[in-house]
């Protein structure tokens, strides 16, 4: 091994050499250099080989050209090029190949060296690495996708690009992304050997050449057919692939045709459709408002044809797209009225679900027919009782519309009928707020009362909010009273207890005996899984005048003894730290 590397250490003097001699680097750097070339080729002659190691070597040698080029650039000094940066270049490379040839499952070290080779711009070398990779990870779509595209993006090479979207496909014949960019690459070189004929003023000639007319691509997807047969989803993703092109027109309407004849009954197929009119570029007013006639069309028919709500479903979100691409106030206004008249009918035959009932309910709202929206929410729930998104849009409605309390809690009791009472706390927060805001404390108190019997979803959060509530209305007096009732009512929740203590200790003169007996009951409750709740109760008896240090070993014992595994340690270790000061 020794023997090895030292002969690669003779080899490397003669490249140092010359970087001393020409002033890139001092007598004393080179030595370095050399010294860390070394522990690396010893590290490199290990009986088992660790990819880490060469990765380190190669960052090395990638850092060092770096610095080399920098100081020439510093220096201007551009000679002895091929016994100084060649050397570290032909290194760099031998490292990569040795790496490869013992890791060649890993991805990312074959585009580490592809990456390096772009940046040396040697386009042989980056063709080569790609195909080496491919042998090996031949399953993998998206890098036969990335060599491809290299050769017909920036080696301008379309028939290696096509050689290697055609192999990728032998391996990988049910790839849909491998089949659209195949298809979109064929359209790519049409363009551009059209675009090459238009300058040598060639364009009568080509039109009937099938590689100009796009007749290759569509050869293209014909395969990828006859490879995924009966999957709308994927004949519906070329069409846009093909909206990008003006010379594809033909091929737009022979796939619509495909579209509309062998899946007549997929929601999709009828979106897809639809959507292509609005895909184009219109040239005037005219022909957009044409293409949007086209759109409802399309639509229309698709309605009568297929019968489940999927359809009414994209109908409605590809009117709602429509909204908010207009431009003009006009042409919005004009849009809205279309949509909502979708949702009336998709409404009459029964077809809009709690979402789109929901959007409806947004969509009117926007326009300020807050009367109206407030309709079709109650016409929603009657239909769909138990969505718990209706019932939060009609209670904000009422709100906001200026309904009587007592009607708002109708509503509130209503809905905690029909939907589980562990979800309902959303809906029991809006009425609270407005019950506070409206100051309506009776009211307040009453439904307040009502949720702390509630699961615990509800009861937590009213438990907190009645605990505050009263504190901020009628002062401390209320608020103990207010605490002693809620700890009738387990669980209690942790945050309802520091509340308290947190009032408590805000009193110009605090019952320490309520804030301990507080603290007593919390760790009764939470203390087997709170090491914060014992680290706070240590912290009120250590400070102040009336805190009891003599109690402080006590609780200690009795937190560690209460508190398991990763609980207790953190609470040993957290006070460790308090006791030395640390915060």
């Amino acid at each position: 091994m020794a023997e090895v590397v030292e002969h690669r250490v003779e080899e490397m003097l003669p490249e140092l050499e010359q970087m001393s001699r020409v002033g890139l680097f001092t007598k004393e750097e080179t030595g370095q250099i050399l010294t860390k070339r070394k522990v690396y080729e010893y590290k490199l002659r290990r009986k088992q080989k660790k990819k880490e190691d060469f990765l380190h070597y190669i960052q090395y040698e990638t850092n060092l050209l770096a610095l080399v080029r920098k100081r020439r650039e510093r220096t201007g000094y551009s000679f002895k090029k091929v016994e100084i940066d060649n050397n570290i270049v032909v290194r760099i490379h031998r490292l990569y190949k040795l790496v490869l040839y013992r890791f060649p499952e890993d991805v990312k070290l074959w585009l580490s060296y592809i990456a390096f080779a772009k940046q040396l711009k040697a386009k042989d070398l980056v063709s080569r690495q790609y195909t080496k990779m491919l042998q090996v990870h031949d399953k993998k779509p998206e890098l036969w996708l990335s060599a491809a595209k290299w050769e017909f993006e920036e080696n301008n090479n379309p028939d290696n690009a096509r050689g290697l979207l055609q192999r990728a496909l032998r391996f990988n014949q049910t790839s849909q992304t491998l089949w659209q960019e195949y298809y979109r690459m064929e359209l790519m070189y049409a363009e551009k050997m059209r675009k090459r004929r238009s300058v040598l003023d060639l364009e009568t000639e080509g039109e009937s050449d099938p590689v100009l007319s796009g007749g290759v691509a569509f050869i293209v997807f014909q395969q990828a057919l006859e490879a995924i047969p009966d999957n709308a989803g994927f004949v519906i993703q070329f069409l846009p692939i093909c909206l990008l092109f003006d010379f594809t027109s033909k091929q737009e309407q022979d796939i619509c045709a495909l579209l509309a004849e062998k899946f007549s009954d997929n929601p999709l197929a009828w979106d897809a459709l639809a959507r292509r009119h609005l895909a184009r570029k219109s040239t005037s007013k005219n022909d957009a408002r044409e293409d949007e006639r086209k759109f409802h069309e399309v639509y229309g028919e698709a309605i009568g044809v297929v019968t489940s709500g999927e359809v009414w479903k994209l109908y409605i979100n590809a009117c709602l797209d429509l909204i908010q691409k207009a431009g003009k106030q006009s042409l919005q206004e004009k849009r809205l009225e279309r949509a909502l008249l979708v949702f009336e009918e998709a409404r009459d035959v029964g077809h809009l679900t709690p979402d789109l009932y929901a959007k409806w309910t947004d969509l009117l709202q926007k326009t300020g027919s807050l009367t109206e929206a407030l309709e079709v929410c109650c016409a929603a729930l009657e239909v769909h009782p138990g969505d718990i998104t209706l019932w939060e849009k009609k209670l904000s409605l009422m709100i906001t519309v200026g309904k009587d309390l007592n009607m708002i809690q109708d509503t509130l009791d209503g809905a905690r009928k029909n939907i589980p009472k562990k979800d309902s706390w959303p809906l029991v927060r809006m009425v609270l707020e407005h019950s506070i805001a409206s100051n309506a404390a009776e009211d307040t108190v009453k439904l307040l009362e009502k949720s702390m019997i509630d699961p615990s979803p509800v009861s937590q959060p009213a438990k907190e909010l009645y605990l505050e509530f009263e504190y901020l209305q009628h002062g401390m007096q209320h608020a103990r009273k207010v605490f002693s009732r809620i700890c009738e009512y387990k669980p209690v929740s942790e945050d309802v207890y520091r509340s308290y203590v947190s009032m408590e200790m805000a009193q110009p003169k605090p019952k320490m005996k309520l804030v301990r007996a507080a603290y007593e009951e919390a760790v009764r409750e939470h203390g087997a899984l709170s090491p914060n709740l014992w680290l706070d109760y240590i912290k009120f008896e250590s400070c102040g005048l009336e805190g009891r240090l003599e109690a402080v070993g006590n609780i200690h014992f009795r937190a560690v003894k209460a508190l398991d595994g990763e609980h207790n340690q953190d609470f040993i270790r957290r006070y460790t730290l308090m006791q030395t000061g640390c915060p």
